[in-house]
């Protein structure tokens, strides 16, 4: 009887250490098995976030080179406003040399010829309005 009883308890310990070590099994399982989907969960997450910041990025390069676009244009026209500027600018001074060279030549007429004096002065005073820099 003792034997049996001692082999019993014996038998009772080891399926205590094996219920021990079954659960201490399943725990450490456990314990990877969560580890493995936290880093799973964690990948995920760093790629959505890695998603998201390239399509920030495609929208931020999309909105710089519609801008870039519209300043090209703008640049463009005010240098074709520029051109046109500058031509008339150098229609507006020819035709103001040619007003005073008419001046002048107006003005040696009425020194060589004998001119009415107020047309004399009118020629005086429209030679120093034109007076071309």
């Amino acid at each position: 009887v003792q034997r049996a009883r001692e082999e019993c308890e014996r038998a009772l310990e080891e399926t205590e250490q094996l219920r021990l070590a079954k659960e201490k099994a399943e725990d450490e399982a456990q314990a990877q098995a969560l580890a493995r989907l936290e880093e799973s969960q964690r990948r995920r997450a760093e790629a959505e976030a890695a998603r998201l910041e390239a399509e920030e990025k495609a929208r931020i390069a999309e909105e710089l080179s519609q801008r870039l676009l519209v300043l090209q244009r703008e640049a463009q026209a005010a240098k074709e406003e520029s051109s046109r500027l500058e031509e008339q600018h150098r229609q507006d001074m020819l035709s103001l040399a040619q007003e005073r060279a008419a001046l002048e030549a107006a003005r040696k007429a009425c020194d060589h010829t004998d001119v009415n004096f107020s047309l004399r002065a009118w020629v005086e005073r429209a030679l120093e309005g034109r007076m071309v820099t």
